[in-house]
């Protein structure tokens, strides 16, 4: 294989991860996973030319065709079902998709597939090979499928790169991650396929791990071990020229957010969260864009870093061993001040009452790694702004999302409900910002 980036994949670290989080499948409009997207902030309309490609196949839709139709049932897997690999028909399937470097359903996982990929890191007997979708039960739109194989497995992640996603993930993994800083999914492989607009991942499966959940939040010591893992990922890449030479990753603020766009969302969200928000956040709210553009002027000037930008519990592995977090799902990876994540952990993820002792542990663990400009008097100056386009952006980000599953209603209710604690909390700290509002 060959790969058109600057360190190869045998680079790479030890692989760590089972699961990798949410990547869209093509979305319509109308798709939650697409306004889930907007509350992160991402532009619907963005899309990556395939750049950086490892052995970008022109696979023919005819030969993905036939293999898909010899095993229909395998691309639309429910959650825990298996397809096994073992009849003859599969053999032949298996001598057939050696060449097939991004596959294109879950018919395609086959033991040839992954040899001619996987060259001299797959045993040669795979007894009984399965392949199970898996991760369903949280809503995600790509595909995860753990392929199986006696006690050989590893995690399959598709999808289309004509989504909002793109290309961004392999790219991800192809820059930064065999030195990222904080434990990371490290890949057996990686490509895209420009002609199927389709996108794959090898991962390692995984175990004695503990999988986090969106719909809690972290005791005090995960929590400060996670804030030292977002400061490593924060201090490796501060202010690096790797950043600006990196093109595809997205900016934080984002650079898509005017007027139309808030415009055509202001009434909805009022309408929708409108009981939900009061006080100071409704107040905040109504004036979202004059919000937005106040935070993102008192945020010029501030050192860019890399971004996960996608951070919530959902994302994050926790090691058994140590409780050290590994983190998931590079799809939106950024540049951008260091507090767009920060803002996330500490009002969203940890528990505000250890806001105090998670914002000691980041900014000792940025000095420890040798960043000596955000001090944590500078970090709580950029906190209020970052607050503030946060509110504006995640609420009217999720305007438009209408629920496709009782989860997904209950991560509404409490990103909501957290949205509006994080307000009450900062005016109790810095009732001064929400003046300078008036």
């Amino acid at each position: 294989m060959s790969l058109e980036r600057k360190r190869p994949f045998a680079d790479a670290k030890g692989l760590r991860a089972w699961r990798s989080c949410s990547v869209p499948a093509r979305l319509d409009n109308d798709h939650p996973e697409r306004h889930r997207l907007e509350a992160c902030h991402i532009p619907a309309e963005d899309s990556s030319e395939g750049v950086y490609i490892v052995d970008t196949l022109r696979v023919t839709r005819s030969v993905s065709a036939d293999v898909s139709q010899s095993n229909a049932a395998a691309s639309q897997l429910p959650a825990g079902d298996t397809v096994r690999a073992t009849d003859e028909a599969s053999a032949v399937e298996n001598n057939r998709m050696n060449d097939v470097r991004v596959p294109a359903s879950a018919a395609d996982l086959t033991a040839g597939w992954l040899r001619g990929i996987l060259a001299g890191q797959v045993p040669a007997e795979l007894p009984g090979l399965t392949v199970a979708r898996i991760g369903a039960e949280f809503g995600l739109a790509s595909e995860l499928y753990r392929v199986h194989g006696g006690e050989w497995s590893v995690v399959v992640k598709l999808w289309d790169t004509s989504s909002v996603a793109g290309t961004r993930e392999v790219r991800f993994f192809q820059t930064f991650a065999p030195d990222t800083g904080p434990k990371v999914p490290a890949c057996h492989f990686a490509a895209i396929d420009d002609a199927l607009e389709r996108a794959v991942l090898v991962l390692e499966d995984l175990h004695d791990v503990e999988q986090g959940d969106c719909l809690t939040r972290l005791t005090t010591k995960p929590a400060v071990l996670l804030a030292q893992s977002l400061a490593a990922l924060h201090a490796t890449w501060w202010n690096r020229p790797e950043l600006a030479n990196a093109e595809w990753l997205l900016t934080m603020p984002p650079t898509s957010r005017d007027d139309a766009w808030y415009a055509e969302r202001r009434d909805l969200v009022l309408t929708r969260f409108e009981a939900r928000l009061n006080g100071v956040a409704r107040d905040i709210v109504d004036d979202g864009p004059m919000v937005a553009s106040y935070a993102r002027r008192q945020l010029t000037d501030v050192a860019p870093t890399l971004l996960h930008r996608d951070l919530h519990l959902d994302n994050i592995l926790f090691d058994l061993t140590n409780g050290e977090p590994i983190l998931l799902d590079w799809a939106l990876a950024s540049r951008g001040a260091a507090i767009h994540d920060v803002v996330k952990l500490v009002f969203t993820i940890a528990e505000l009452d250890d806001f105090d002792t998670v914002v000691n542990a980041y900014v000792a663990e940025l000095r420890r790694r040798g960043v000596g400009e955000l001090w944590r008097d500078e970090l709580i100056r950029q906190l209020g702004p970052a607050l503030l386009l946060f509110v504006v952006n995640d609420t009217y980000g999720k305007a438009r999302w209408e629920p496709g599953s009782p989860r997904e209603e209950k991560i509404i209710d409490t990103e909501i409900t957290r949205v509006v604690q994080a307000v009450e909390f900062w005016q109790r700290r810095q009732p001064e910002l929400f003046d300078n509002l008036r």
